[in-house]
């Protein structure tokens, strides 16, 4: 709704078989409305068990609007697999969805890790739409991978508006 609005989500998976570590996903919708908000969601994934999987996901399938204001939008994942048979270790956020800064002065940071043995993919966004909308507005997009196997995409499929301002983009 209206005003200055702070939400943060922290969602950890660990332990000794496969785990997932899910944000917001399906049809769910995250709406900041007028304000100058900060959201933040970041999710984590840790496996110690052999040939299992971790999976991070922030957004997929979903929708981030952060409407009207200088708002901050933080999306993390992070996925590791500790042990030497590890496999299929994956860090994806913003599949499938769309993410809007809506106006105003907005600084989004997405970043991506996945760590294994066998094998690691890391995606920044991905079979997603991200559009920063009207004003001077910061993107940062991190993506990396480790290990066997290892692939990092900051952008897959992508679709990035940047919108009026004077944007900038790393």
């Amino acid at each position: 709704g209206n005003g200055n609005d702070t939400l943060q989500m922290d969602i950890t998976a660990q332990g000794s078989a496969s785990n997932y570590a899910y944000g917001v996903v399906g049809s769910a919708n995250l709406l900041a409305g007028v304000g100058d908000d900060s959201v933040r969601i970041n999710t984590t994934s840790t496996t110690t068990a052999a040939g299992a999987t971790a999976t991070a996901e922030s957004v997929t399938s979903a929708g981030v609007d952060m409407g009207t204001g200088n708002d901050t939008l933080e999306i993390g994942a992070k996925a590791t697999g500790d042990n030497a048979v590890a496999r299929d270790i994956y860090a994806l956020y913003a599949q499938g969805s769309t993410v809007s800064g809506g106006s105003g002065d907005d600084k989004v940071t997405l970043s991506a890790t996945a760590t294994g043995i066998t094998s690691a993919l890391s995606t920044g966004i991905g079979n997603a739409t991200f559009d920063a909308g009207a004003g001077n507005d910061t993107l940062s997009i991190t993506a990396s991978a480790t290990g066997g196997n290892a692939t990092a995409n900051a952008l897959q499929q992508a679709k990035v508006l940047m919108g009026d301002g004077n944007d900038v983009v790393s």
